[in-house]
This record gives structure tokens, C-alpha cells and sequence, in this order.
């Protein structure tokens, strides 16, 4: 017997970039909203659909090691009961799920540590807040396994990866396609 969860049910600024997730088009999907509108939310409700959907790894990443640890407990909360997850930590910042999945949480403040992982999803939290230097010698290798890469953030300048993805998203020519 299956278990039904209910995901959020998106607000009007939302649905674009579920409907962007869902065109095979495109591989990046950035979005740039204002605070506290639930891009998190967003963020973290992909991250379900994709681990029950699909047996696959996912990568999650945050500025921080505190937002990724609310993140997973969050997420154990809001799926306790369910039978969904059997094995999670905080520490090492994990959530496994009964189907084979899992969704690692990692923060750009460790930096190095992160290396060696292939995930077939990424999800770059407040990406506009992960420094350039991590970013390009620690996740952008992880990328190229990856299906689809959601990076979602406020913005914090007109600097960085996550604004040059942006602007990416936003160029019609056919070399920036996939984004």
C-alpha cells in the first residue's frame, strides 16, 4: 500500500519554474525572487518530488551547514509518520529515503569536503550567497552528471554565478539554450 504526500501547492510567481523543471529543454532553471516568498519551499518540495519519483542521488546546497541541517530537519518533521524516509542525519546531513533515494545536503562553507559526489539533481539554495571560488572549483564539476540544476536565490548583486546565470536564462541565443 502506497503512501500519499501532498507537496505545496504553488502561487502564481512559482508555477514558471515548476514548469521550467518539467521541460527537458532545459537543463538550468534559475530563479531570482525577493524574500521571504518561498523559494526555499520551492526548493525543498522539488527535492521530494524528484527522490520519490525517480531512485536517484540529489545534491542540495546552502551557504551554510545551519541552513542545511534546519533544511533536513524540516523535511524529517514534515515526513515523520509517513514511512517515507528510513534513515536521515543531521550531521552527516542526509535524508534516505524507503524508495532508494537520497538527497545530500551540502553547505559551500565546507568547501573541499564536498568533492567526489555525482548527483543525477542539484539545487542551489540562496546561491547568490555561495562564494565563486566554491562554486567553481567544488560543485560546477558536479554539474555535468547532473539532470537538471536549480539554482534559486535573492539576489545579492550583479556578481557571481548565480547572476550570470540569470542572465543566461534571460539570452534568447541558441548557446544559452539550455538554460
Amino acid at each position: 500500500m502506497g503512501t500519499n504526500i501532498t507537496l505545496m501547492k504553488p502561487l502564481w510567481y512559482q508555477k514558471p519554474i515548476i514548469k521550467a523543471l518539467e521541460n527537458k529543454e532545459h537543463k538550468y532553471i534559475t530563479a531570482c525572487l525577493s524574500r521571504r516568498i518561498g523559494k526555499s519551499m520551492i526548493a525543498k518540495n522539488i527535492a521530494i518530488k524528484w527522490a520519490l519519483s525517480d531512485v536517484c542521488s540529489i545534491g542540495y546546497i546552502t551557504p551554510t551547514g545551519d541552513l542545511s541541517r534546519k533544511f533536513i530537519r524540516e523535511l524529517c518533521t514534515k515526513l515523520s509518520g509517513s514511512s517515507l524516509i528510513i534513515n536521515s542525519s543531521v550531521n552527516d546531513k542526509y535524508i534516505q529515503f524507503a524508495n532508494g533515494s537520497v538527497i545530500y545536503f551540502m553547505s559551500s562553507e565546507s568547501g573541499d569536503s564536498n568533492r567526489g559526489n555525482g548527483y543525477k539533481y542539484l539545487i542551489y539554495d540562496e546561491a547568490a550567497f555561495i562564494s565563486d571560488n566554491v562554486y567553481m572549483s567544488v560543485f560546477k564539476p558536479m554539474e555535468l552528471e547532473a539532470k537538471k540544476v536549480l539554482t534559486i536565490s535573492t539576489p545579492n548583486g550583479a556578481v557571481g554565478f548565480f547572476h550570470e546565470r540569470y542572465i543566461y536564462g534571460n539570452d534568447k541565443c541558441d548557446k544559452h539554450k539550455r538554460y
